[in-house]
């Protein structure tokens, strides 16, 4: 079973969300600079096999579709219209400028 690596991308940084066998293991934001990139390279070197989930955001998410091309690592580019249709019946409430909280 590989591991997942979720990322939420902005502009300039992502947020990242490591999960193995289903639980997280870690979550931390990092800039898309050098020492940013060596903090993400770090948690794919920890991870069994990981596959990379984010949306695509244009311009956005360029340096990770390279970050993951250079490093042979599998990923998904989510369409954000389609994620949103499938999770419209969640109520979320935005409560900063890049992470989404589901109230249970």
């Amino acid at each position: 079973m590989s591991d997942i690596i979720a990322l939420d991308v902005s502009k300039g940084h992502s947020y990242c969300v490591y999960y193995n066998d289903g639980n997280c293991v870690t979550e931390f934001d990092f800039k898309h600079n050098k020492p940013g990139f060596a903090r993400l390279s770090a948690t794919v070197k920890c991870a069994n096999n990981p596959t990379f989930y984010f949306e695509a955001t244009g311009i956005y998410s360029r340096p990770i579709e390279r970050f993951c091309r250079d490093n042979k690592i599998p990923y998904a580019l989510l369409n954000p219209l389609e994620l949103h249709l499938k999770t419209e019946n969640l109520h979320r409430v935005k409560t900063d400028g890049s992470t989404w909280k589901k109230i249970t």
